[in-house]
């Protein structure tokens, strides 16, 4: 399975994710980006994720975040693609999936979810 350019950038962060799975290959394309925040991404990262989303044609805007004892607590944010919009609102937790996942290809079976995210 190839690496996608965005994969080892956006795992420095330690915040977010581009995973393409073999559970779900007939699904999704090597292309998709899937980004889930957890408690530890910092407001550098944040910035980091829409700076790198940007450069893929996304437009992604944090509409409300807040921070308790340097953790992230909460999130909304926006995502405008080509393909349509979504938005969110939700709490971060460690042991829940909270993001967004994009596929641009006519292959992807899923174009567009933003807020909680599926195991896969």
């Amino acid at each position: 399975m190839a690496t996608h350019p965005l994969l080892i950038g956006i795992l420095t962060c330690c915040s977010a994710w581009f995973i393409p799975t073999l559970a779900v290959a007939q699904t999704r394309s090597p292309d998709a980006i899937e980004v889930t925040f957890t408690p530890s991404t910092t407001e550098a990262e944040l910035l980091l994720i829409k700076d790198r989303v940007k450069a893929k044609g996304l437009d992604l805007t944090y509409t409300d975040l807040r921070y308790d004892q340097g953790l992230l607590r909460s999130l909304a944010f926006k995502l405008v693609t080509d393909q349509g919009e979504g938005t969110a609102k939700g709490e971060i937790r460690a042991e829940e999936r909270f993001g967004f996942y994009y596929d641009p290809t006519p292959q992807g079976g899923v174009k567009l979810i933003v807020g909680p995210l599926p195991t896969w």
